[in-house]
């Protein structure tokens, strides 16, 4: 048996009103693959009134149970962890499981690495009944789910959750007792760690986490959410003002964590007026604290210094508009650009910085929206004129629960403002000062916590570069454009700003991997997609991409050479039309005036549904989509789709692989060697198409072939056929 097989675990279970859920939480602590003598188990009650304590009784000796009257779960965390008598501690909410497996892997990473002191673990999600709602929450949530946060990165926010994390002993005494205003249990004990040992998560979904509506995670509901605001804003605070100068912590940190805690503040003083100064109480001690740090700001040289003594200002004094101008300017001699929002009770922006007047106009029932009046014919009544583009982006963005969005070509922010509610992150990309101005200002406005305006324009390369100022702000590009004499807007000038490349941007965590991507950079969107191959071939994000002839024109590419550049990616593709009142899909055959790109992973659920919509019901009684890497992977689906549509009259089974020729030769060996050929067998017709739209094209085609009016046109869509079996 190895050292690690013989390490004392004891895993700490904590309850309040599981009943339903707890027995089998402690059903999983004690079957874990691990000796059972130096295996124990301890619940910890705090004071449920329901069926729970006879739950626990019914384990006898098999558990320690420890139950007080309600006092909250960070005492009983507390005194789970005195109790223990393990050299390595687990925790485990009671509504939650762990994996068989879970104290082994544990154990084992713990023994490769010893300078870890606490270590966590990817989590499945289930509901109530135990049916999974998802197989990675790190994945799904834009975590990295093999390495854990660093100290600096928790000054901002925590991705560690208890259930299922693993805790050296000898740590404890760092960690306990829990401060009053710790807003959560994992996050306080991760930063007390932190400061002494490294921390890690292991890449793989060892425990259960339970939603069941009583859930301690509130979700979106603002009014349940206010008290763990401000209890998060004063730790906020805190960790501010303990780790400003910690060597561990780097300027970057220190600057985001700034602007956290600036924008929590901002939240809460939105949803209770005078509720920030209430919840960050400033002193005359702590005043004349903050002062002794600004006068060293003023002569500080080192921008790294600048910006620690300017954090350290605002940890004393948060509302000291000073110190904020301090952290902006430290980061800004290092190159960068921070936003940091003006508490307590600031009035709404009239006007973005710079003056330019700004009328609020209502978005949709989404917030309000401070549009120029440059950029007014843009929004009659509300809605913004592109309504095909907010259709397809709304279906993208309902695939998953809280998706990361990149607005690439943010504007003045009106996709942040109208899907702030529908995802779970937000990076806004505007370079133009004024027009980032102005997105800074809505975002503010509508405090979305969430949204990060960036003065970033994406490129295939890192640097700067001059960009053209236009009377009209959608028409800024990087390529001097070729317009007619008859075009509106009057050219001002320029303005140099910084350009970086997506895949960068990732690899050094500064964004979330995307799950929906929306491209409008009048010209620029090949360079943006060449500076993010790595990003969308690894994480596949559904994308919409302006596609303007003119502007591809002017920047010196075709539009085919975007489609090649996502098609080499395994995406499909279709259009759509100039029209922006058309929300249907096109294919990429020149048949319709395309202005936009929808690009759908092959591997999409979002696409397979499209097809099904664009066959439409009478079409799908003639013609059902088999999709060629289902029927390689399961033959046996060839021959059930052939023995539905054998018993169907004029029936056409549609064989799709798409940007996959190679699997058409596959698929018609198959049929050959299945016995499905011959008179008797069903019509059968295959495509390698990559867009679509071009299925509807062909659906036509096989109703024409049992004997319809050929649409007009379909000749053409039948020339995109690349194979046909009988």
């Amino acid at each position: 048996m190895s050292a690690a097989d013989r390490t004392a675990v004891s895993v700490v279970v904590l309850t309040h009103q599981f009943g339903r859920f707890v027995g089998r939480a402690i059903d999983s602590a004690l079957s874990q693959r691990h000796p059972p003598e130096l295996l124990e188990v301890i619940v910890v009650d705090d004071g449920s009134t329901d069926e729970t304590p006879d739950v626990v009784a019914g384990y006898g000796d098999r558990v320690r149970s420890l139950r007080h009257p309600n006092a909250g779960s960070a005492r009983s965390l507390e005194r789970g962890l005195l109790a223990a008598r393990g050299a390595v501690i687990v925790m485990l909410d009671g509504d939650d499981a762990l994996h068989p497996e879970l104290v082994a892997r544990q154990l084992e990473r713990l023994r490769a690495r010893p300078e870890v002191g606490l270590c966590a673990v990817d989590r499945r999600v289930v509901d109530a009944d135990g049916r999974v709602l998802q197989e990675s929450f790190a994945r799904a949530h834009g975590i990295d789910p093999a390495s854990g946060p660093r100290l600096g990165e928790l000054l901002s926010a925590n991705s560690i959750t208890l259930s299922g994390t693993a805790l050296r002993a000898e740590l404890l005494a760092h960690a306990l007792p829990f401060a009053e205003d710790a807003p959560a249990e994992d996050w306080w004990l991760a930063t007390a760690v932190a400061r002494h040992a490294a921390i890690d998560r292991i890449d793989a979904p060892l425990v259960d986490y339970r939603l069941h509506g009583g859930n301690r995670n509130l979700g979106n509901d603002a009014a349940r959410n206010a008290p763990v605001f401000r209890r998060d804003l004063r730790f906020r605070r805190r960790l501010l003002r303990e780790l400003w100068c910690s060597p561990a912590v780097e300027a970057r940190d220190v600057v985001l964590a700034c602007a956290t805690l600036l924008q929590w503040a901002a939240i809460v003083e939105q949803q209770e007026p005078g509720a920030a100064a209430a919840t960050l109480p400033v002193t005359d001690g702590e005043r004349r604290v903050r002062d002794g740090f600004l006068a060293r700001a003023s002569v500080a040289e080192d921008p790294h210094e600048l910006i620690r003594l300017a954090a350290g200002a605002l940890g004393h004094d948060p509302f000291d508009a000073k110190a904020a101008q301090h952290v902006r300017d430290g980061w800004s001699r290092l190159g960068n650009s921070v936003e940091l929002a003006s508490i307590p009770g600031a009035p709404e922006p009239a006007a973005a910085a710079g003056g330019e007047p700004l009328t609020t106009v209502p978005i949709e029932g989404h917030g309000e929206l401070g549009v120029p009046q440059e950029r007014l014919w843009a929004f009659p009544g509300g809605r913004y004129y592109e309504h095909s583009v907010t259709h397809w982006l709304e279906r993208m963005l309902a695939e998953q629960p809280d998706p990361v969005f990149y607005d690439v070509g943010s504007n003045i922010g009106y996709y942040p403002v109208r899907f702030g509610a529908a995802a779970g992150r937000v990076y806004a990309f505007e370079p133009v000062s004024r027009t980032h101005a102005t997105l800074r200002a809505n975002v503010e406005r509508n405090g979305l916590a969430h949204v990060e305006p960036l003065a970033l324009a994406l490129s295939d390369g890192d640097g700067s570069a001059e960009i053209d100022i236009w009377s009209s702000s959608g028409s800024n590009t990087l390529y001097r454009r070729e317009f007619g004499a008859d075009h509106p807007h009057t050219l001002l000038g320029s303005e140099r700003i910084e350009l970086a490349r997506l895949d960068r941007l990732v690899a050094d965590g500064r964004l979330q991997p995307p799950q929906v991507v929306k491209i409008d950079v009048e010209g620029a969107e090949l360079a943006a997609l060449r500076g993010g191959a790595e990003t969308i071939g690894r994480h596949r994000p559904l994308m919409l991409i302006e596609c303007e002839a003119d502007a591809c024109r002017d920047a010196g590419y075709a539009p085919g050479d975007l489609y090649a550049e996502l098609r080499a990616h395994g995406y499909a593709l279709f259009g759509l039309a100039r029209d922006p009142r058309d929300l249907r899909p096109h294919p990429l055959d020149g048949s319709v005036d395309v202005a936009n790109l929808v690009g759908l992973p092959h591997e999409s659920a979002l696409l397979r549904r499209v097809v099904a919509e664009l066959l439409g019901d009478e079409l799908r009684d003639r013609l059902t989509v088999a999709w060629a890497d289902d029927v390689l992977a399961d033959p046996s689906l060839l021959r059930a789709y052939a023995a539905e549509h054998d018993a169907a009259a004029d029936a056409t089974l549609f064989l799709w692989a798409p940007g996959r020729p190679e699997r058409l030769q596959e698929l018609t060996a198959l049929v050959a060697d299945a016995g499905l050929g011959g008179d008797d067998a069903p019509d059968m017709l295959g495509s390698a198409a990559d867009d679509p739209a071009t299925v509807y094209a062909l659906g036509q085609f096989a109703a024409a072939v049992l004997g319809r009016t050929p649409p007009p046109g379909f000749e053409r869509a039948a020339a995109g056929l690349a194979g046909a079996a009988r």
